[in-house]
């Protein structure tokens, strides 16, 4: 049994992570794939 706060969070870190990872792709996909500006 799951609890509508834990499936609410769940929902919204989904969400925050797949425009995280979208927003990334983007930058990475503008700036270059050769581009190794960012050292992460």
């Amino acid at each position: 049994m799951y609890d509508p706060p834990f499936l609410e969070a769940l929902m919204i870190t989904a969400s925050f992570f797949a425009i995280f990872i979208i927003i990334v792709v983007s930058v990475l996909l503008l700036k270059g794939e050769g581009t190794k500006s960012l050292s992460h």
